[in-house]
């Protein structure tokens, strides 16, 4: 099983994932302001953002985000390194100058549709919230007690009393 985080991924042009990769859609602490948050609702919708940001450790599987159009494709694990291959080999087929020329009216279209600008209010919302009071909180916890025991006291209930 393959595990990834999905903030390099959102920013890809194309993703191919392991139908039983584990994608983190959030931290499994509630430490984050929601950098990459925001940017799911391009891939997959406003609701489906909002559950994927507001439930700690959430994850979703390769072939999950195939479906709900964060993926490009989602492939057995046992394919994936030839899927990648042969989908590089077909993209390369196109001449660099007309890639390029494609790649801009395409990320123009996501301009105007502020994905730009939500990633850069995402970084902003995510400073502000590791400087929130709730945040300093898991963060002392973290280091007093350790993360193991953080995350087990979060799971419990015991970390936000």
């Amino acid at each position: 099983m393959l595990f990834q985080q999905d903030e390099l991924a959102t920013f890809c042009d194309v993703v191919v994932t392991a139908e039983d990769a584990v994608i983190a859609a959030s931290p499994s602490l509630p430490i984050g302001g929601g950098f990459i948050s925001p940017l799911w609702a391009y891939h997959v919708g406003a609701s489906r953002a909002k559950v994927l940001s507001f439930v700690p450790g959430k994850r979703i599987s390769g072939r999950t985000a195939a479906d709900w159009g964060w993926a490009y494709e989602s492939v057995p694990a046992s394919e994936l390194l030839d899927k990648v291959r042969t989908l590089a080999l077909e993209i390369s087929r196109t001449p660099a100058s007309v890639l390029r020329m494609k790649k801009i009216a395409v990320n123009r279209t996501l301009e105007l549709q502020g994905f730009r600008l939500t990633a850069y209010m995402g970084a902003e919302t995510d400073v502000v919230v590791h400087y929130s009071d709730a945040v300093k909180h898991v963060k002392t916890t973290i280091e007093a007690a350790g993360f193991k025991k953080t995350q087990r006291m979060f799971d419990s209930g015991d970390l936000f009393p």
